[in-house]
């Protein structure tokens, strides 16, 4: 069985248990009428914390992974299931260019900038800045939602522009090239992060790391169980 690093699993559940709490209380709001409003103050910040949490780990995993091209492909046929799925939801706000489809392009794209090591890190600010500075930009097409610019009236459940955030995930590549980087001049036999087993923690942190080892099905999964149980408890 191939190998897998311990911390970025927990890491990757605490990125679940954020989304969860985050889209439990995007639920409460948009089906239930609570008086939260998810897009302001915390929970904005947890939103936007939660998205760098889990694209810059998707760009740090990259640089690991052995098949990144196999790996981007599943994740994009998951994009176009969540599409599929959002559009026979709600037509008018289905999710077109979601953090999926995002995490899929740059595992496509980022591969190609090997060469640049650890200056994906300062092109990854910079294409941060870069989309931050345009971005709700409005244009007359739909061809340029994927870069961050707007359609009139664009409405979406979820979107993740490749401005400003394929950024987030060329800094987690570019700190994965740096750390290994780093690990081998202190020991050039050193083994790569990539074949360090991930099961020789406590029963406690393999236990926790356990979601993390399965994001991608929880994250298909966790919409349509948050809902399920809210109207179950709530009878609304």
């Amino acid at each position: 069985m191939r190998s897998r690093i311990l911390w970025l699993d927990l890491l990757r559940t605490l990125a679940i248990l954020m989304m969860i709490t985050f889209h439990t209380a995007f639920d409460l709001q948009g089906l239930h009428g609570w008086n939260i409003n998810v897009f302001s103050g915390g929970w904005d910040v947890l939103r936007i914390a939660t998205g760098t949490l889990f694209i810059g780990l998707s760009g740090f995993s990259t640089h690991f992974s052995r098949h990144p091209y196999k790996r981007a492909v599943k994740i994009l046929a998951a994009a176009a299931l969540v599409s599929m799925a959002t559009y026979v939801w709600d037509p008018e706000t289905y999710i077109r260019f979601g953090i999926l489809h995002l995490i899929g392009v740059t595992m496509l794209v980022i591969p190609l900038l090997k060469r640049f090591g650890m200056w994906n890190i300062l092109l990854g600010i910079g294409i941060v800045l870069t989309g931050n500075a345009y971005a709700g930009t409005i244009v007359d097409t739909h061809l340029l939602l994927p870069f961050g610019f707007l359609p009139p009236m664009f409405s979406t459940l979820d979107y993740y522009p490749l401005l400003p955030w394929s950024g987030v995930a060329m800094i987690g590549y570019g700190i994965g090239f740096q750390l290994d980087l780093i690990a081998h001049q202190a020991n050039p036999n050193h083994q790569s992060v990539s074949a360090r087993p991930s099961r020789d923690g406590s029963l406690i942190t393999n236990i926790l790391s356990l979601p993390g080892r399965h994001a991608l099905t929880i994250y298909l999964l966790h919409q349509p169980v948050i809902i399920a149980a809210l109207f179950l408890m709530l009878g609304e």
